[in-house]
């Protein structure tokens, strides 16, 4: 329903966490539903990590620092880059393969949906805005953001759909813009809430929700 903390580094000792107990759209209470989980997942740093904070790296000025800051590595720093790797692998206190990702790639997902009506005749639209009431068969349409697709985009990840908590669907090779279609008839009539989640192949993983009235 909601990714609190987002793969953040933390010096040793105690910290608290705030959160507000709402899921990712403000909907839903998480604390309110009955036999609802909080998922913690860590692994340490090296021995010899350093954590470094500060102000982003100035922006190229110039058609010259623009291809040296976007210039891909060389060969001579992707075989060093390997062979770091495989030292670290091979020691007798191996690093965990985690803390060799970059934070960069293991961002969580950005992405929108929205709730589409799908016609008699086959034709899709967007649900008027007015309208909390669906029936029969409705898209949901799932959009990753810019960043987002260029980071998934170069490994594979899932589109899972889940109505009142439970899953319904999963999309195991997902595309943006994707629409996963839902028949309505088979729920009870009244409230009902549909999340969607995008999940990567390296845990980023957040939700998206909406809430619908189905409609007999």
């Amino acid at each position: 329903l909601k990714t609190v903390l987002d793969w953040a580094p933390r010096l040793p000792g105690r910290h608290v966490e705030s959160w507000d107990g709402m899921d990712a759209s403000g909907l839903v209470h998480v604390p309110d539903l009955s036999g609802y989980n909080l998922l913690f997942e860590a692994y340490t740093l090296p021995d010899n990590a350093i954590l470094v904070t500060g102000s982003p790296a100035p922006a190229a000025t110039t058609i010259s620092d623009q291809k040296a800051v976007k210039s891909p590595a060389s060969a001579a720093d992707l075989e060093r880059r390997r062979a770091v790797r495989s030292a670290l692998v091979r020691q007798e206190s191996p690093v965990a393969p985690e803390a060799l990702l970059t934070l960069e790639g293991r961002a969580t997902p950005g992405f929108a949906i929205d709730l589409l009506e799908i016609a008699a005749e086959g034709a899709i639209r967007p649900a008027s805005a007015d309208s909390v009431g669906v029936t029969g068969e409705i898209g949901i349409r799932v959009a990753l953001d810019d960043a987002t697709r260029q980071l998934l985009q170069q490994q594979r990840y899932e589109i899972i759909t889940y109505v009142d908590y439970q899953l319904v669907s999963e999309q195991e090779q997902g595309y943006s813009p994707f629409t996963s279609v839902l028949d309505t008839t088979r729920f009870s009539e009244g409230e009902h809430v549909i999340t969607i989640n995008v999940a990567g192949m390296q845990d980023q993983l957040d939700a998206r929700s909406l809430i619908v009235n189905i409609r007999k």
